[in-house]
């Protein structure tokens, strides 16, 4: 199976992260991407949404943030897309390090989904919308 699965929208609410994550969720699970445990990716959906909508839309629910779940040959995709500016490029490395301060106020988030998502994963950052990519071997049961 190759292409979108899902593609939504949700305005830039706080109460709109969950129903979104467990929508994503819900894809990759009838695409037969996760079998296991799925409490890692849950939390990396629900830090990469609520950097879209604080960080992005500054939480204005007229502001949307869009997902796309595709699944990619061996693949799932899961791309969310704010309408703010985007990562500062020269905050982009920072921001994907494992070694963010963590007295630091913010930048940690994406490092965080990085080791949730495990090293097999990547993170793909264009303009205001952040790719993850997997593939099944990591929420495989068991693991």
């Amino acid at each position: 199976m190759t292409g979108v699965l899902d593609s939504f929208a949700v305005p830039s609410e706080e109460q709109a992260v969950l129903p979104a994550v467990e929508r994503v969720l819900a894809a990759v699970r009838a695409a037969g991407y996760l079998e296991g445990e799925a409490t890692p990716l849950k939390v990396a959906l629900v830090e990469l949404l609520r950097n879209a909508m604080e960080h992005g839309n500054r939480f204005v629910p007229q502001r949307e943030v869009a997902v796309t779940v595709a699944c990619e040959r061996e693949r799932i995709a899961v791309t969310v897309a704010d309408e703010g500016p985007g990562l500062d490029p020269a905050r982009l490395a920072q921001s994907l390090s494992e070694q963010a301060p963590l007295e630091a106020p913010r930048g940690r988030g994406l490092g965080m989904v990085r080791r949730l998502l495990g090293e097999q994963a990547a993170i793909e950052v264009c303009g205001s919308a952040i790719t993850i990519r997997f593939g099944r071997e990591r929420f495989a049961r068991g693991r």
